[in-house]
């Protein structure tokens, strides 16, 4: 705190004096080196390429090393609209992110978010161990805090199902489309344990590494719900160390570290 003069501690401000705070906040680096790459625009939306290690928004240790805020740097001329985030994806997720110009384009894609009729389609592509058996799976069940401090999540078969992580292997439901015939509101949400779903679909079997490429479709939005739900059959992430996977610096995919989001189409 700084004044003209050096003054005592129970000194009162007058008018005219300049009381000062400054402070120093280092802030946390992410994986990046160039330009934010925007893969799309009209009138009312825009779609940027995130890369993997980037939040989208403002939070926890990032205020300026977010992808609003790099966008805003990157080309001020261009965002001087207030931008509205439409959709978020993890820090380590890669992917597109739509990005909105007003505020009634915001209402309108978070009211066909929460339809749930397939109005708006979120698909990621994850790489998985082992050789993903089935074309076309569904994993549902109920997800569980089980470390707060970290945010480690398993899945459970129901709100009140058991807790351990060897259990919840056993807990989590993998069938077929056809067979799941409650949707995704008729199941009740709990205060603690919440309902989720996610669809799979085999992409392409890696012999070699024995790796699999999925698409993943997910029904609802849980925190970690497409890690969880991988790690609950048996197919982690790769290289996600979280949640049943080992990260390789030197595999020829190491990074992302996580899903990456395909595309967002629209309803045909």
């Amino acid at each position: 705190m700084w004044f003209s003069d050096k003054v005592e501690p129970d000194h009162v401000l007058q008018g005219n004096e300049l009381l000062i705070h400054e402070t120093v906040v280092h802030e946390n680096p992410v994986p990046f080196d160039g330009e934010l790459k925007i893969i799309g625009e009209t009138d009312e939306v825009v779609a940027v390429d995130k890369p993997s290690g980037m939040p989208v928004h403002q939070g926890g240790g990032h205020r300026v090393n977010c992808l609003v805020e790099i966008l805003k740097k990157q080309d001020p001329s261009r965002f001087t609209f207030a931008v509205h985030t439409l959709h978020r994806l993890d820090r380590l997720t890669s992917g597109i992110v739509i990005l909105g110009k007003n505020p009634d384009v915001a209402r309108a894609f978070s009211a066909a978010f929460q339809k749930h009729d397939q109005e708006i389609q979120k698909c990621y592509l994850a790489r998985v161990k082992g050789n993903f058996e089935g074309s076309d799976v569904v994993v549902e069940g109920y997800m569980r805090c089980v470390d707060f401090r970290v945010g480690k999540f398993i899945l459970v078969d129901s709100a009140d199902g058991a807790a351990s992580k060897d259990e919840s292997k056993d807990d989590a439901s993998a069938t077929t489309p056809s067979e799941n015939t409650d949707s995704v509101e008729e199941k009740k949400e709990q205060v603690e344990d919440k309902w989720s779903q996610t669809r799979f679909e085999k992409v392409w079997y890696d012999e070699k590494n024995d790796e699999t490429i999925v698409k993943c479709y997910p029904k609802t939005g849980r925190t970690h719900q497409i890690r969880v739900h991988l790690e609950s059959i048996s197919h982690p992430i790769a290289n996600d160390s979280c949640y049943g996977g080992e990260y390789k610096a030197d595999h020829p995919f190491a990074f992302p570290l996580a899903p990456h989001a395909n595309d967002v189409p629209p309803k045909e």
